[in-house]
Formats: structure tokens, sequence, C-alpha cells
């Protein structure tokens, strides 16, 4: 690989994480929903400011909802009330459909979004999400 990344330079090889502004990192975080979801797991990779996270969690209490969850790994960039967008995959016993995921400005939450009504994980269903945000720092 060759080419400049921002103002370090012309480079010829693999780039080391010291050499990208603001690092590079990866890990795992915990989707956190007050009303009893189970299963969540998340794994996200952070270039710089770049944060790109999935996750993935699981409803096996019929009738418990979910559309606001907490727990990112990073808080997200305060742009005014300036939301970022994710995209959010949904499974139920009948139907699958993709709904987007909104990240508040200064946070660590998101609400699952459909149009402009909150979306709800309910009765037994899957949702598994992707997305890449801007971080704070």
């Amino acid at each position: 690989m060759s080419g400049i990344i921002n103002s370090v330079g012309a480079k010829s090889g693999i780039i080391g994480s010291t050499e990208i502004p603001g690092g590079y990192e990866e890990g795992t975080w915990t989707p956190i929903n007050a009303n009893g979801i189970t299963g969540q797991w998340g794994n996200y990779i952070k270039i710089g400011k770049v944060v790109t996270i999935t996750m993935a969690a699981t409803n096996d209490n019929d009738g418990v909802t979910a559309s606001t969850w907490t727990g990112l790994p990073f808080t997200s960039n305060a742009t005014g009330d300036r939301y970022q967008s994710i995209t959010v995959g949904y499974q139920s016993e009948t139907a699958d459909v993709t709904w987007n995921g909104l990240v508040a400005p200064d946070s660590k939450t998101f609400t699952f979004r459909h149009g402009s009504n909150s979306e709800t994980l309910s009765g037994t269903s899957v949702a598994r999400m992707s997305g890449t945000y801007i971080a704070e720092s």
C-alpha cells in the first residue's frame, strides 16, 4: 500500500497504529436495554474518531419491547442536535425487516427507528445491527 494519510505523509508498506491520528483500537462492548432483552453482544473497531460497530440482541421474552439502547463503546460527537444513522436488521418469527438506528449526539445511546417512529424488538426476535459513527475523540 502506498499513499498519503492525512498529513502524515507518503507511506509504503503497512501503516502502524501509532501512525494513525487518534490511533487504532478494537474490542467488545455490551449493548444495554432496560427492558430485559437478553443475549446482547457487540464488537467495535475504532480508527481515529471513526467507530464501526456490530451488535446482536435476542428477545426471548414475549411482550418485552426495546427501542432505546445504551452502552456504545465511545461517546458520539456532539454536533448540535444532529443524530448519526446506523443500519439495523430485524428478524422475528414472521418477518425480516431493515430499520434505521439513530445515535444521539454527545451520548452512548441509540434508538431503533422506522421512518419517524421508534420501533420495538418484541416477541421472539433477533436484532442485528452494524454501523459507523463519529466519536467525540
